[in-house]
């Protein structure tokens, strides 16, 4: 179920409810048991909604430290890529550092 049909049941079952709770107090409802059922099925309901949110946010905390994991690996390597350029006394374009003397 997607969450616009899970929000949709949660609307409808708390409406239910009301409806059994009125019927329980006018003595018209025979089988007290549907009340906790339909407190069950909106407990149940909320839980997932509740899961789904915990998992999203949980995807997206570890989306932002793999996308910060990729930026520190970029890094190290230019940081290793010019300390090589460095110990090997050339630039970026290939010539000496000293000018070419």
């Amino acid at each position: 179920m997607s969450d616009e049909d899970l929000l949709t049941d949660l609307e409808d079952t708390h409406q239910a409810l009301f409806n059994l709770r009125f019927q329980t107090v006018t003595r018209q409802l025979a089988d007290v048991s549907q009340v906790s059922r339909a407190r069950r099925r909106i407990a149940r309901i909320k839980t997932l909604l509740t899961e789904r949110d915990i998992l999203a946010e949980v995807d997206g905390m570890l989306a932002a430290e793999a996308q910060a994991a990729d930026g520190l690996m970029e890094a190290t390597d230019e940081a290793a890529e010019a300390t090589e350029d460095a110990a090997s006394g050339t630039d970026d374009d290939g010539d000496d550092e000293d000018g070419g003397s």
